[in-house]
């Protein structure tokens, strides 16, 4: 009995865990497609539009 909650505490431990750094690491992902976005705005000539959204180069 012990040892099955024991196993069990490794197993939810571990997959908390592991859910967490699957959330950063999306989050991440969604940090650098902003700033591929941001970058094609500035290559296109779209700086205006950049400037009036706030955007810092």
């Amino acid at each position: 009995m012990i040892r099955a909650l024991k196993l069990f505490w490794l197993i939810f431990k571990y997959s908390v865990i592991f859910v967490i750094l699957l959330i950063e690491m999306f989050d991440e992902w969604g940090d650098a497609s902003e700033i591929v976005e941001r970058r094609q705005k500035f290559y296109r000539g779209d700086i205006e539009e950049a400037i009036l959204h706030g955007e810092s180069w």
